[in-house]
């Protein structure tokens, strides 16, 4: 009996019997499916490059566009090109002033400037510097690039988590549309044309448009046109698309008012879209009304097409607050910057235009320029599911348990600049029934310790506090304040490591904003997914980006 005990057991696979003389070290790393699980979790593109050397099946599993996450804080580099002198005319070239490829935190910025084109090999060694990073990224912002680098990219096949193309030709005159022909992995969702002044000169000949029939993949459902653009030049891309073959077309209210649509080119344009949308931004210099009215009558041919639905979305923001909002940290308006527009906005006016907006769901707005709150919630319809609120320092409790009440539908909330202590995620939640997003982005003057002590579990009759961390019941939370002192830090690593980790669920850490400035932020993820979704729901097609 004892012998049969000792004996192998019989039935076992030749994989099983193998395994039994293996470490626990080596089962899991010739685990496809458990390395893939680890290495999708490692964005550092060093650590990656280094194990993409170990074997073979290690090379697959980096080089595969599943295993890359969003990096949430990629910190902002520049590949740039060195200072090298050009021995032809004695021309020193700075780099610094010509960057190729930028990197930033959700997006990659690529320009090749005229006198770049002059170190053609150098710079193809620099734009090959891509492929290790390439698949972190979901969004890809073009300026300039000439047809030889445009080919070195269609190479890399680093661009296959892309989902939005920005061209940000400018006075360039070159929209390298050539992208989608070459890079056959970028397959987009979303186009965006900041402004088409010009169609690349491989795409004219004798003063016509070349072949750029059918140049836009399929995978592109929506199509965003923002500030001045070329309408010939966009006919020429579209002209050649079926009725209805793309989902949706956004425009800004300033190309409305110039009559893009009542352009016979663009009204053909138009029918390639089954909805347009015109977004009316609103600085607080022209009448709500007349704002909207205007666009209306402007456009009363468009307006009435058939089988194209026509929508407005109107956004309401403080000037100065729009272009301090990525500051907030450091550099707050003076009285005096702002003093133009100190006046708050006619409630009265705003909350008539609100009762007839019956199908809004997104509302954008900043709370410095709303002399009642309670009043603006009241003229809302409970079908709204996204708001952003800005410059929220003076924002208090009792508004949001109001927003509450009037809007108990609420699924993703924004807040800016928060400053009141009790503004905590645990309480806003606990009002939201239905939310699946939230993001906080506190004041510089707010104690981080209230957040770390929100985020301690209770447990048992007395409420004890125990150093665990209670995850949050929701989609997505993110949580940004200023840096943590070495207490605060101290606290916070004692919870970590008392708690029950998830991965991919909870991450704690600093980043550096677009400033140089140094923050921290908690994010929690209970669908991994949903914080792509979470950003659509705020961003402004033509105001790129709006949001840090």
């Amino acid at each position: 009996m004892d012998n049969q005990k000792d004996s192998p057991k019989k039935g076992l696979s030749d994989e099983e019997k193998e395994n039994q003389q293996k470490s626990s070290a080596e089962i899991v790393g010739h685990n496809k499916h458990l390395m893939k699980l680890i290495i999708k979790n490692i964005p550092n593109a060093r650590e990656r490059k280094n194990l993409n050397l170990v074997c073979k099946m290690f090379h697959e599993i980096c080089h595969d566009k599943h295993t890359f996450v969003e990096c949430l804080n990629f910190s902002k580099e520049s590949f740039l090109n060195e200072r090298r002198r050009l021995l032809d005319n004695e021309i020193i070239f700075d780099a610094e002033e010509n960057p190729i490829v930028q990197f930033f935190e959700d997006y990659i910025y690529i320009e090749i400037s005229h006198f770049n084109r002059c170190v053609v090999h150098d710079i193809q060694g620099l734009l090959l510097k891509l492929k290790g990073v390439g698949l972190q990224y979901k969004m890809l912002d073009l300026g300039c690039i000439p047809e030889e680098f445009i080919d070195v990219l269609g190479s890399l096949k680093c661009f296959g988590n892309i989902e939005t193309v920005v061209f940000s030709t400018g006075e360039l005159k070159c929209t390298p549309l050539n992208i989608f022909k070459k890079c056959s992995d970028l397959k987009p969702k979303n186009v965006i044309f900041k402004g088409i002044n010009g169609l690349q000169s491989q795409h004219i000949c004798n003063g016509e448009v070349g072949d750029i029939s059918n140049i836009l993949p399929d995978s592109i459902k929506i199509i965003k046109l923002c500030f001045e653009f070329d309408v010939e030049s966009m006919y020429q891309i579209i002209k050649y698309y079926d009725k209805g073959h793309f989902d949706t077309l956004i425009i800004n209210d300033r190309s409305a008012y110039n009559g893009f649509l009542e352009n016979a080119q663009a009204m053909e344009t138009i029918k390639c879209f089954k909805s347009v949308e015109v977004f009316l931004l609103d600085f607080l210099e022209m009448d709500i009304k007349e704002c909207i009215y205007y666009t209306m009558a402007d456009n009363e041919r468009s307006l009435s097409m058939p089988g194209v639905n026509i929508s407005f979305n109107l956004l309401l923001i403080h000037v100065i607050a729009r272009f301090s909002i990525s500051n907030r940290y450091y550099d707050r308006p003076t009285s005096e910057e702002g003093s133009i527009h100190d006046n708050f906005i006619d409630i009265q006016s705003l909350c008539e235009e609100l009762h007839y907006m019956k199908n809004l769901t997104t509302l954008i707005i900043d709370y410095s320029i709303i002399k009642s709150f309670s009043q603006l919630c009241t003229a809302l319809k409970r079908n709204l599911k996204n708001v952003a609120i800005l410059s929220c320092s003076l924002l208090n409790i009792f508004d949001i348990k109001t927003l509450s009440e009037s809007e108990a539908n609420i699924e993703n909330l924004w807040l800016f600049d928060v400053l009141d202590s009790n503004i905590t995620f645990k309480s806003i939640i606990m009002l939201f029934g239905n939310l699946k997003g939230l993001s906080i982005d506190y004041n510089s003057n707010y104690n981080p310790l209230n957040i770390i002590k929100d985020l301690k579990k209770e447990q048992g009759e007395g409420k004890k506090e125990y150093l665990k961390i209670e995850w949050p019941d929701i989609y997505f939370l993110k949580i940004t304040c200023r840096e943590l002192n070495e207490e605060e830090e101290r606290l916070l690593k004692e919870m970590e490591y008392q708690s029950p980790r998830i991965p991919g669920y909870f991450l704690a850490e600093y980043f550096t904003n677009d400033e140089d400035i140094q923050l921290f932020q908690f994010v929690f993820q209970k669908n991994l997914k949903y914080f792509d979704v979470f950003k659509n729901f705020y961003y402004i097609p033509y105001m790129h980006p709006i949001f840090p």
